[in-house]
């Protein structure tokens, strides 16, 4: 005679929205507000056992134990920067595919730079994890996940959220905007929908989806180049998505949002630093309600280098002449390699 024993796996509720707990709450027979004290305690406190859940009673935690869990991705390693205002927390998931994130201290904010991805799809030519290919999707738990990871290191709540870590967001819109409200209810971590921004190397798609959807975010485009065969080059998606339809698709997703759109333009010498394309930059943009971050190309294994001290100067001096909102964003954490474009999932 053979016994078969069916193995129960208890569900994670880590990622899940308020609305989503409270269907949790009713298949396990309980009222929806317990939904909502789940959703306070994982989120707005941080918890991530039950029996850290006061207010519920404790044959309910005990319940709770045997039906679910909390499941975080686990923490390989963190690495401050010398200054001490970058940290660095490289993580694994539960298949072995492994992230990073990145906390830094700008003093009037604190900002958490997310991944959305395990790898990246996309290849641009200057960027460490780009060079790494890609894994997979990360799924709403895995990205709450390190939220709550980089709070328990630093002690602190972030102010500000990016998605500009490893991968693309709006290649990942169906796992990163249900954790959109999570981020921004009051009773989860408070954040302000106009604190974090959605980064990308130009996916029209998803830029006209976000447009559709109203979702209240910021939206920041990594630009990279003012001509077509430039971003080609640097950035392949560039074939898929030309230059021209994107800029237009932009246009439209601000006429539409009524939101200022951040462009990013990481210089690298000999690529993309010439006086002409400091002059067109501008030009380029007109219409679209717009400031640009100009941002060193940070150093990694890959054949590119950031332009001279001089260059990048008059590359300024010829930017602010026109009537744009321009900053030139100062990059932390080279030196543990948590930078803009060396995200590689290493230690």
């Amino acid at each position: 005679m053979y016994i078969f024993i069916m193995k129960t796996t208890s569900r994670n509720l880590l990622g899940l929205t308020k609305p989503q707990l409270e269907e949790f709450a009713v298949s396990t027979d309980l009222k929806p507000y317990r939904g909502r004290q789940l959703f306070r305690w994982m989120y707005g406190h941080g918890a991530t056992k039950f029996q850290d859940m006061t207010d519920l009673g404790k044959d309910l935690r005990t319940q709770l134990e045997r039906s679910a869990r909390i499941t975080l991705p686990t923490l390989v390693a963190s690495q401050w920067a010398e200054d001490e205002s970058t940290v660095k927390c490289l993580m694994e998931l539960q298949d072995g595919h492994r992230i990073e994130a990145v906390w830094m201290d700008e003093e009037i904010r604190q900002t958490l730079c997310l991944s959305s991805q395990a790898g990246c799809a996309l290849g641009c030519t200057f960027c460490a994890t780009g060079s790494i290919g890609f894994g997979r999707n990360l799924t709403p738990d895995e990205i709450i996940g390190q939220l709550m990871i980089v709070e328990s290191i630093v002690g602190r709540r972030p102010t500000n959220i990016v998605f500009m870590g490893m991968g693309e967001p709006l290649l990942n819109l169906d796992n990163v905007l249900p954790t959109l409200p999570i981020m921004t209810a009051g009773d989860g971590f408070a954040i302000s929908h106009r604190k974090i921004t959605l980064s990308t190397c130009g996916i029209i798609p998803g830029i006209q989806r976000l447009a559709k959807e109203n979702v209240k975010c910021k939206l920041a485009i990594s630009l990279n180049a003012t001509d077509q065969d430039t971003r080609v080059r640097l950035m392949p998606i560039a074939k898929k998505y030309p230059l021209d339809d994107l800029l237009q698709a932009v246009r439209a997703y601000a006429h539409t949002t009524r939101y200022r759109v951040t462009f990013e333009y990481v210089l690298i010498a000999g690529e993309n630093d010439r006086n002409e394309d400091a002059i067109k930059l501008p030009k380029l943009l007109k219409g679209i309600p717009a400031k640009i971050n100009i941002i060193l190309l940070n150093p990694t294994d890959l054949p590119f280098q950031p332009p001279s001290s001089d260059r990048v100067s008059y590359f300024e001096t010829l930017l602010r002449r026109h009537k744009i909102h321009v900053s030139f964003r100062k990059s932390r954490g080279s030196d543990i390699s948590a930078a803009c474009g060396q995200l590689a999932g290493k230690t």
